[in-house]
């Protein structure tokens, strides 16, 4: 019998089909259409002859739900609270793995990181998904993406559908608000002269934590007897200028006096120089750096930074060089909330620079954050290795005037997954696949059923320590470690700091939800990838990763 895929646009061939078990439930937002099937065209007006609208991604990195003032959190956020005053809150929603890579695969196709083959921030996006920034490409939309974390450079792929990918960094893999800003002020004055999809990346709830209202310490550094700079401990770039004499080169570091020297820490060390090799002390000879002559991140702040000249010549360098502040696990929450309050603010500055380029009115807006942060809760600092909700529950507002009520607030769960098909929905584009996600639309605008949606989250070995695999359904979390098959079960509404595991006490319930799991994951969506390719990192690529706590 003829594959009745060969009849259809190669696009559509490409993006595979729904392969269910027998039996297993399924909703279907719309039957198959093609997408892309040729260049693109002007994007179409919508059902009431309107103009075709904006659309506004705004991902707030490793920010937690329970940390906003709309949620009720201890940050006051004016901005996202009037943002959420503008549309639609889900105060339930979860991100589907607490990586930052992953999680915006899933963001991006709705699917699993399973199911669109990304599982660690070390495997490139694979190209066989169709994305929400190729859809609305191929629809006539603009594109464009300002990304602040190494992990979502175009090295990885997920610069997919973008005509313009802004994702460059200097001395580090992360950039403040303040810089992506700066970046954003320029690119609004130009005329886009289409609807246009931006897509905006802040990472500065990420360690490390640095936020700039910080009487931070300043660090004298020394070189050839005389002050060459003041730095400041606050985890941020410095380049400094050098003439590198030949052979061995020291610069010193002296905190302030009444801070001791293990209080402050070291970022990469970078010469621009690929022949200058760096080498550190602290106090009892020296050690070499990596195998490409740079040090990295170190816990304590060196002595001296030895940078070696090879050459018989002087050499003049830029060299990168961070320090940060060493925090104590109880200094967390009170930095990581500093770091809210500041993202608050510059998303203000955001949103006014798209105001006053008309890019903001009517568009249609979503906010949300990858995933959460540990702060100490469950034994963890940070996320990557857990699934409780201080990783997985994210913010998530839906702003479309005129579309969806505003001020509304909904207490059901809903996922990431999601998010790709209500945009498509709200933008009135044609869906050409089924998938695990299902549009808000309904369920913002009162229509839709408040009946109990499958959340489905997942973390991935070797970048976490164990596979795990969970499950919200009528107010109950499953975990299942997939390895060792160990079940942890918490209600919900009683726990909500999920303390109280009663796999033990529930049988059940535990056996509803094992079938739940197995039923969801018997269904298979998207196209049919092998796995991510695994990238080969450099020895400063990894560090630079380490840098972020990976």
């Amino acid at each position: 019998m003829m594959d009745p895929r060969a009849a259809l646009p190669a696009r559509a061939r490409r993006i595979g089909w729904l392969a269910p078990r027998a039996g297993a439930r399924l909703v279907v937002l719309s039957a198959l259409l093609s997408v892309g099937c040729g260049e693109a065209d002007e994007p179409s007006r919508g059902k009431d002859g309107s103009a075709p609208r904006n659309l506004i991604l705004i991902v707030v990195d490793t920010l937690r739900a329970d940390y906003i003032g709309a949620n009720g959190g201890p940050v006051a956020t004016p901005t996202i609270d009037a943002l959420a005053a503008s549309g639609v809150l889900f105060r339930e929603a979860r991100a589907q793995i607490p990586m930052t890579g992953p999680s915006h695969g899933s963001l991006f196709t709705a699917l699993l990181p399973s199911d669109h083959g990304t599982i660690s921030n070390s495997q490139a996006f694979s190209e066989a998904n169709l994305t929400m920034a190729e859809i609305l490409q191929e629809h006539g939309w603009r594109t464009a993406a300002f990304v602040s974390l190494g992990v979502l450079k175009e090295q990885f792929n997920f610069d997919q559908g973008f005509d313009e990918y802004s994702n460059w960094f200097q001395g580090r893999w992360w950039k403040s608000a303040d810089v992506l800003n700066s970046e954003l002020l320029r690119w609004v004055q130009q005329d886009l002269g289409r609807p246009t999809f931006l897509f905006l990346h802040y990472s500065d709830p990420h360690t490390p934590y640095a936020p700039p209202d910080v009487d931070y310490p300043q660090v004298t550094l020394g070189f050839e007897g005389q002050v060459l700079a003041v730095l400041s401990a606050n985890a941020r770039a410095t380049r400094i200028k050098l003439e590198l004499q030949p052979g061995d080169n020291d610069l010193t570091l002296s905190p302030p006096d009444g801070v001791d020297r293990g209080e402050l820490g070291s970022g990469l060390v970078t010469p621009s120089d690929r022949q200058v090799k760096v080498q550190f002390s602290y106090g009892a000879g020296f050690e070499p750096g990596l195998d490409d002559g740079r040090v990295p991140p170190l816990p304590t702040l060196p002595h001296v930074i030895r940078l070696v000249n090879p050459t018989d010549e002087p050499l003049r360098v830029n060299l990168d060089l961070t320090l940060r502040v060493n925090l104590s696990v109880d200094d967390w929450p009170t930095w990581y909330a500093r770091e809210v309050a500041y993202i608050d603010a510059e998303l203000g500055r955001a949103i006014d620079a798209l105001k006053q380029a008309g890019l903001w009115e009517d568009s249609v807006v979503i906010f949300t954050s990858d995933h959460g942060e540990g702060l100490g809760q469950h034994g963890l600092k940070q996320h990557i290795d857990q699934l409780y909700d201080s990783l997985l529950r994210v913010p998530l507002i839906v702003s479309a005037p005129g579309r969806l009520p505003a001020g509304t607030v909904v207490d059901v769960p809903v996922q990431h997954m999601d998010v790709l098909p209500t945009v498509l929905d709200l933008l009135e584009l044609p869906l050409d696949r089924p998938l695990r996600g299902r549009s808000l639309v309904p369920l913002a605008s009162g229509e839709g059923s408040a009946a109990a949606r499958a959340v489905l989250g997942q973390t991935h070995r070797p970048e976490a320590k164990h596979d795990l695999r969970s499950l919200v359904l009528n107010g109950f979390k499953y975990i299942v470690d997939t390895g060792s098959g160990a079940e942890e079960l918490y209600a919900l509404a009683d726990d909500p700091g999920e303390l109280q595991n009663l796999a033990g006490e529930r049988p059940d319930i535990l056996a509803r939800m094992r079938s739940e799991m197995a039923e969801q994951y018997a269904l298979a969506f998207g196209p049919d990838v092998p796995p991510g390719e695994w990238q080969a990192l450099s020895e400063e690529e990894r560090a630079r990763m380490a840098e972020l706590g990976y």
